[in-house]
């Protein structure tokens, strides 16, 4: 696509997995920006791409799974049962989180059952796109 043939970035290195426990936020996503920075730098990641960070929460032992992901644009969800709604109402469903099934790896839980994913906006592009799901 077209942010692969603007890459200014001629030897990619594959993006490792983030392993980012004991690490805080800023320091986890610093390590990400670098490593994406690695393998991609375009017109289209400088303009539109954003970052997000991905939170999945065990319900049994509250251990936490922090991803930090890029965006090239937000898919909000369109809230059901009404009428009107505004963009604040769409942030505001794609920000709440949602009930996911998920294999905790902490240990002495390895639950497989319930778990809360939370997604945050950690840095917005120049220009954000914003696709309404119908």
């Amino acid at each position: 696509w077209l942010h692969d043939d603007l890459n200014r970035v001629s030897k990619k290195k594959p993006i490792s997995e983030q392993k980012n426990d004991g690490l805080s936020d800023v320091e986890a996503a610093e390590r990400f920006e670098k490593d994406y920075r690695l393998s991609n730098s375009s017109l289209i990641s400088d303009t539109f791409r954003g970052v997000h960070k991905s939170t999945v929460r065990c319900r049994a032992c509250e251990h936490e799974s922090v991803v930090f992901e890029s965006f090239l644009d937000l898919s909000l969800p369109i809230p059901a049962g009404k009428q009107k709604c505004t963009i604040f109402d769409c942030l505001q469903l794609y920000l709440g989180g949602e009930p996911v099934e998920w294999k905790c790896d902490q240990k002495g839980c390895r639950n497989q059952k319930a778990a809360v994913k939370k997604i945050d906006i950690w840095k917005l592009p120049k220009v954000l796109v914003i696709h309404l799901k119908r």
